[in-house]
């Protein structure tokens, strides 16, 4: 007796169902435009790794027969024969619609999109806007994932989609809106000359939004109303943006788009979309290798795919790429005052003189983000490609003057070369960034005395390491630079950026400032950089470990305030992970310490502050890879601390936080402490190693 049908459920009419679904005597539920059955089947399918050779189809293999008006597409796994005649069959009809000035009924036209695309009509077909071609890339030219926001075209986009690690949900376009789409676009491309992989323009345009909202690094020398009106020319046009500058902003903001990303097996987020425009970037570079940089650009392509290598954890590549630029931005001559020099020995620069304000602040600001790109992946003690004496490039005005649309003021008056400039703000030309700058300008200062008193103690056979020291933490450079570092840099901050969350202080920055926050811990992070090599635990007055546990201390406080506010810590600087990763080195060194001579209640408070720098770490990781990575070498420098710890399971994660009013006050201000210790629940630390710090001159 068959079974009685559910009331709830309509039968299909005769042929409704799918193909597949008819021709497999399958349940179909004749959903549109793939049914659930074959949705089922195809994500069963795409579930298992591809074999050589072989690649997954982009959607499910799902198709119906033709009905009210609509036509049937050939499915990808179909004769592809059929699909190209297909195709060519819809353009040519679309060709004779545009000629008689009439659509067809058949295709509806889309809805608005909210910005403007640009005189797209007007745009001749087959023609490239740069001198550079394509790059080819085996495989499929575009990932089919870059369509899957093909028809959002809004530019403002909320910040709980950029942010979230789960995917959107938006509405799909039926069959027939689907089939227009597809054509549509594909019409664009022939018409409009938009180069064939990058996504869609409505795509780019959000992408270029998100970038300019969530980036913290690269998007600081790019000028955002320049790119916006050039990004809405003809592709054709010569000022239309470098697509290697458009890969790479879609690189850098897939970062902050749900969706495109995936967790692997290992828990890391892999993001394919944002490595096959990486792969596109990088062609571009090695094509540009061959025929020379002449482009700004691809130079900032190449700052942008840097940062994006640098997050990611793939420190050799950014640490060639880093090289790359900075040697390409000499023969610019970007470091020369006004970036611009022409003699007759030298045979003048790769670039003309700047036509406008705008252009010279474009310059400079593209040779300071390449300087600070040198200093960052230099911190772990490697030589700069830039040395301080090749750099007489002005500094950069305030970013809020850059951005706006107004004249720009006279140039900055200052630059590395003008006496006491890192602690000399002049206020019209200071912001948070300008002082990130200097924080780095002071942290590569450090890099710079570490390495070379490491070449003149290689160089020694004869002298002891102690004497060596004693000799380097007397001299009058090191002296000089403790100064500069430990105590005048910070007590010099103007008085509108002293709080190192930069809430409200300044009616321009009314939320959190990622840059002000990296640019004061930046300084505590070289103080531990300075004096790490000489510390003496063993002796409670030790000047080198004080300013290190001050120094720690002052980091690990910045964290707890990061932790009381509601600021995602993942949108941080990605240099901030290095800031916790020397405080964390800090606290294993004196953990150590604790536990070869038995201190078990400060051993147990140690771990605290190394779990807390952990969880930070491994909070940043859950976005950028650099984070995991900083916490494995830290794991590391742990193996043998746990092998003679007597401490149960010292790297457990529950770590206590401690609210507003205990301890610490989330208003406090790192900069007003000057120099000084931070007094929060874990100062007394100082208690079995060294007396209270106090105020270090």
């Amino acid at each position: 007796m068959p079974r009685a049908t559910s009331s709830g459920t309509n039968p299909l009419r005769r042929n409704q169902a799918c193909r597949q679904c008819r021709r497999k005597k399958l349940k179909c539920d004749a959903a549109r435009p793939h049914c659930g059955t074959c949705v089922k089947t195809w994500k069963g399918k795409i579930a298992v790794a591809a074999p050589p050779g072989y690649i997954h189809d982009p959607q499910p293999d799902c198709d119906y027969d033709p009905g009210d008006g609509a036509s049937l597409i050939p499915t990808s796994s179909a004769d592809p024969t059929d699909r190209v005649k297909f195709l060519e069959a819809q353009v040519l009809e679309l060709k004779n619609q545009l000629a008689r000035g009439h659509p067809n009924p058949a295709y509806p036209s889309p809805p608005p999109p909210h910005v403007t695309l640009g005189p797209s009509d007007t745009r001749s077909p087959f023609s490239t806007h740069s001198t550079l071609s394509t790059p080819s890339v085996s495989g499929p030219s575009t990932p089919s994932y870059s369509n899957r926001h093909l028809e959002r075209t809004e530019i403002v986009v909320p910040e709980s989609v950029y942010l979230s690690d789960r995917p959107t949900n938006v509405v799909g376009p039926t069959p027939i809106q689907a089939t227009y789409t597809n054509v549509h676009r594909s019409l664009d491309l022939v018409y409009s000359g938009w180069p064939a992989d990058l996504p869609h323009p409505a795509e780019v345009r959000r992408l270029v939004a998100v970038f300019f909202q969530a980036d913290q690094c690269g998007s600081r020398m790019i000028h955002r109303p320049s790119l916006m009106a050039a990004l809405a020319l003809p592709a054709d046009h010569k000022d239309f943006p470098h697509t290697a500058l458009l890969h790479a902003i879609c690189t850098t903001a897939s970062r902050w788009v749900s969706g495109y990303a995936e967790r692997g097996h290992d828990g890391l987020r892999r993001d394919p979309f944002a490595e096959f425009h990486a792969k596109k970037v990088k062609l571009y570079i090695a094509q540009a290798m061959t025929s020379g940089f002449h482009s700004l650009d691809l130079l900032q392509a190449c700052i942008l795919l840097s940062w994006h290598l640098y997050m990611e954890g793939h420190w050799a590549e950014a640490w060639m790429y880093v090289g790359l630029q900075s040697r390409a931005s000499i023969p610019f001559r970007l470091n020369f005052p006004g970036c611009y020099y022409e003699d007759e020995l030298s045979g003048g620069s790769f670039l003309p003189p700047p036509t406008s304000a705008l252009e010279l602040e474009k310059r400079r600001r593209i040779w300071w983000m390449i300087f600070i790109m040198d200093r960052t992946v230099s911190s772990s003690g490697w030589s700069h490609a830039l040395p301080e004496s090749d750099a007489g490039t002005e500094f950069p005005m305030r970013l809020l003057d850059f951005q706006a649309e107004h004249p720009l003021p006279p140039d900055c008056p200052q630059s590395l070369r003008s006496p006491k400039s890192l602690i000399t703000h002049i206020p019209e030309y200071t912001d948070s960034f300008t002082l990130l700058l200097k924080a780095n300008i002071l942290y590569g200062k450090v890099m710079d005395f570490n390495t070379q008193q490491n070449i003149r103690k290689s160089s020694l056979t004869n002298r002891s390491d102690l004497k060596f020291s004693r000799e380097i933490r007397n001299s009058a450079e090191f002296q000089a630079l403790d100064r500069l570092v430990a105590h005048d840099f910070i007590e010099n901050i103007p008085h509108g950026f002293r709080n190192l969350l930069g809430v409200g202080e300044i009616a321009e920055w009314p939320t959190f400032d990622v840059d002000l926050y990296l640019a004061h811990l930046l300084p505590h992070a070289a103080t531990i950089a300075l004096h790490n090599a000489f510390m003496d635990l063993s002796d409670a007055n030790d000047l080198s470990t004080r300013r290190c546990q001050n120094a720690a201390n002052q980091i690990s406080h910045a964290y707890v305030l990061l932790e009381s506010t509601s600021f995602e810590i993942r949108r941080l600087h990605p240099s901030v992970v290095v800031c916790w990763y020397l405080a964390a080195v800090f606290y294993v060194q004196i953990c150590r310490h604790f536990v070869q001579t038995g201190s078990a209640q400060a051993e147990s408070e140690t771990w605290t502050e190394i779990n807390k720098l952990r969880l930070a770490m491994l909070e940043y990781g859950a976005q950028s890879p650099i984070g995991c990575r900083q916490e494995k070498l830290l794991q590391d420098i742990l193996t043998d601390i746990l092998k003679l710890t007597t401490t149960e399971n010292p790297l457990k994660n529950n770590i206590p936080f401690f609210a507003p009013g205990e301890g610490v006050s989330p208003s406090a201000s790192l900069g007003s402490q000057g120099g000084g210790p931070v007094r929060s629940p874990h100062d007394h630390l100082s208690v079995s190693m060294s007396p209270p710090c106090g105020e270090i001159r």
